[in-house]
């Protein structure tokens, strides 16, 4: 039998623990640092999207796992769509509100994105910067390494999508509950690239089943403060 403990809930616990927002540190981070003098690729914003209009009936209606795409390119109003849908800051009073719920607030994911085509953007690895809502260029890469970790999955895919968690973002909060906490907050971050998708036209495709230390060592996370959770493929 597996660990299924990890799937309930123990709140009970929780009250007799001392966690370290009660002891008054600082809080984490809600985005990564990075070198400002970094690539960086402005995105399409909110007030200028000009796609997406579908009813809500219709994009839950004929939601699915597409695993075909063409070779046509993604737009970046169409990329911008997604992350911001997926990530995004709506507000930045606090407490932040973003287009994804998440337990406290604490959002403990971190978005990383190998583009293989997009109109103006070359290809490689990025990572989405939700406080500014743009682009910060990783490196070069290669789309197959990204493949082989996913397991050959592929699909013709556009864009890759991998998420990765920070899990200290949601203990720093609620300890002993982290690692339920994540687990139901990437379902809110994946299920609205699925909805983003069928609303402009293109296709998503969860994947659960990858190899983790490939990916881990491909984005150069250490596995253990951050490491992937969850992917997905997005196909034209």
């Amino acid at each position: 039998m597996g660990n299924y403990d990890l799937l309930k809930t123990n709140w009970k616990k929780l009250k007799d623990q001392v966690t370290d927002q009660a002891k008054k540190l600082e809080k984490p981070s809600l985005q990564k640092e990075y070198d400002s003098n970094a690539k960086l690729i402005d995105l399409v914003p909110y007030e200028k999207f000009s796609i997406g209009q579908a009813s809500f009936a219709k994009v839950a209606y004929q939601r699915r796992s597409r695993r075909k795409g063409s070779d046509q390119p993604l737009t970046l109003e169409e990329l911008s769509f997604l992350l911001f849908f997926t990530n995004g800051v709506k507000r930045m009073d606090r407490p932040m509100f973003r287009t994804v719920p998440s337990a406290g607030a604490r959002h403990a994911f971190e978005t990383y994105i190998q583009v293989v085509r997009v109109k103006g953007i070359d290809e490689g690895l990025y990572r989405y910067l939700p406080l500014s809502h743009q682009l910060l260029f990783v490196k070069k890469g290669s789309n197959d390494e990204v493949i082989t970790g996913f397991l050959g999955q592929n699909f013709n895919a556009g864009v890759l999508f991998m998420w990765t968690a920070i899990p200290y973002r949601m203990a720093y909060r609620y300890k002993s509950e982290t690692e339920k906490l994540i687990l139901i907050d990437v379902g809110h971050l994946c299920q609205n690239l699925y909805l983003a998708c069928e609303a402009v036209g293109l296709g998503a495709c969860g994947i659960g089943a990858y190899d983790q230390e490939y990916i881990d060592s491909y984005l150069e996370v250490d596995s253990n403060e951050e490491f992937v959770v969850y992917n997905a493929t997005v196909v034209k």
